[in-house]
C-alpha cells in the first residue's frame, strides 16, 4: 500500500477534494517521506540543503533561512544559529540574552553544504539577490511544487475557512525529525532542548547549560538521517 493511501470519507460528494476518516494531515509525515525529500535527485542541491537542515536540526525555517557562512564549522559538522529579529519570534524575551545554538548535521548535508558554498568565505548560506537571504515563499513553494512531482505531497481542503492545507510544509518536516529521533529511542527532553519549545527550556538553552555533547550523541544514535547515514 503507497505510503499515502487515503481513505474517502463517506457521503462525499464527486466534486469534492478528498478527505480521510482517520485525517492524513494529523499523523505528521512519515520516516519514508521525509527520506525522499532529503535524497531524491529531483530536488535541487540548495532546496535539498534546505530541507534537510531542517529535519536534522529542529531549526526553524526562519533560523535555517539566516545561517552563515561564518557560523558553520565545516571539520566538526556543525553550524550555530544566532537571534533573528521578527516580530513573532520566541527568541525575543527579556530573559533571554543574545547567545548562539549550536546543531550538528549529517557528513552527507556538511559535503553538499560546500558545494552551495563554493569558494564564498562570508554571507549568507542561503544566499539570494542582492545578498539577502531567499524568501521562506520561496522554499516553500519549491517543498510543495517537488513533493507534488514525487507524489508524496496530499492536500486537503477545510470547509470552515475554505483554506488548503498542504500535508508537507517546512514546519512539517521540521516537527517530524524531533519526533522521529524521539520515536526510535532518543531522549524527548534532549530533542525539546535542542529544539527549544518551553519557556523553562528556552531560558536554560540559551543561558547555556545545554549538555551539547548528550544533545549531539543521541541524535546521531537515534535520529534516522545520522543513524542510517542518509
Amino acid at each position: 500500500m503507497h505510503i499515502l493511501t487515503q481513505k474517502p470519507a463517506e457521503n462525499r460528494k464527486a466534486n469534492q477534494l478528498p478527505f480521510t476518516t482517520a485525517p492524513l494531515l494529523a499523523r505528521g509525515m512519515s520516516v519514508d517521506e521525509c527520506k525522499v525529500v532529503c535524497t531524491s535527485p529531483l530536488i535541487p542541491l540548495r532546496e535539498k540543503l534546505f530541507f534537510r537542515i531542517l529535519y536534522e536540526t529542529g531549526l526553524r525555517p526562519m533560523e535555517v533561512r539566516h545561517l552563515c557562512i561564518e557560523n558553520w564549522d565545516r571539520n566538526a559538522c556543525e553550524l550555530v544559529a544566532v537571534r533573528v529579529k521578527q516580530k513573532y519570534n520566541r527568541w525575543k524575551h527579556e530573559y533571554l540574552p543574545d547567545l548562539p545554538r549550536h546543531v550538528i548535521i549529517t557528513g552527507t548535508t556538511n559535503e553538499m553544504l560546500r558545494a552551495v558554498v563554493s569558494n564564498r568565505k562570508k554571507g549568507y548560506i542561503f544566499e539570494g539577490n542582492s545578498e539577502k537571504p531567499l524568501t521562506l515563499r520561496h522554499f516553500e513553494m519549491e517543498l510543495d511544487h517537488y513533493t507534488r512531482l514525487l507524489t508524496i505531497q496530499k492536500t486537503r481542503k477545510i470547509t470552515v475557512d475554505c483554506k488548503t492545507i498542504a500535508h508537507i510544509t517546512l514546519m512539517a518536516l521540521r516537527k517530524a525529525g524531533e519526533r522521529h529521533h524521539d520515536a526510535e529511542g532518543g531522549d524527548p527532553s534532549l530533542s525539546a532542548q535542542s529544539c527549544g519549545h518551553s519557556m523553562k527550556t528556552k531560558i536554560r538553552h540559551y543561558q547555556g547549560e545545554v549538555d551539547w555533547d548528550s544533545v549531539h550523541k543521541s541524535m546521531r544514535e537515534h535520529h534516522p538521517a545520522f543513524r542510517e547515514n542518509w
